[in-house]
């Protein structure tokens, strides 16, 4: 498979299938790109757009939602 990194050149990644588990969901046959030697994976849109994520940086916060939460913003 050809990545395309967003800053850089396209190059070739390795890929692999698997079956995933995040949070209670589990997810069949998922490709993901990763290499042999690490332990880590990139998960691409193909698996994100089928979860409601909260990804909170500065509180080092993760969390899986089952349903959409409603999320107020403060008014300017």
């Amino acid at each position: 498979m050809i990545v395309h990194p967003h800053f850089g050149t396209p190059q070739v990644a390795h890929t692999h299938t698997l079956d995933i588990l995040v949070g209670s969901h589990r997810f069949s046959a998922i490709e993901v790109v990763g290499d042999n030697h690490g332990q880590e994976i990139i998960v691409g849109r193909n698996l994100l757009n089928k979860l409601v994520l909260l990804l909170d940086g500065p509180h080092n916060l993760t969390d899986v939602w089952d349903t959409r939460p409603v999320i107020r913003l403060p008014r300017p």
